[in-house]
């Protein structure tokens, strides 16, 4: 009998329709975080943080207010 590895993750799906991928690496010593781009060309960007890396990203304070769509002022002449 083999003994089944498994790998703690979630996927997240963007407005835009691709796939944000945040998973343990085999050795639970990293963190990968991939985006899969849904379309014709369905490319995949990684990048593996480990624990100090990945502590930090969650502990910035970004100051973004994300409301909803940002609307366009017209100029004043």
């Amino acid at each position: 009998m083999q003994k089944q590895i498994v790998v703690k993750g979630f996927t997240i799906r963007g407005v835009d329709g691709n796939d944000l991928r945040i998973s343990e690496t085999v050795e639970r010593d990293q963190v990968a975080i991939s985006i899969q781009q849904n379309d014709d060309k369905g490319r995949l960007a990684t990048v593996r943080l480990d624990k100090e890396q990945f502590e930090a990203f969650f502990d910035i304070k970004y100051g973004i207010d994300i409301k909803g769509p940002v609307e366009e002022k017209e100029k004043e002449e």
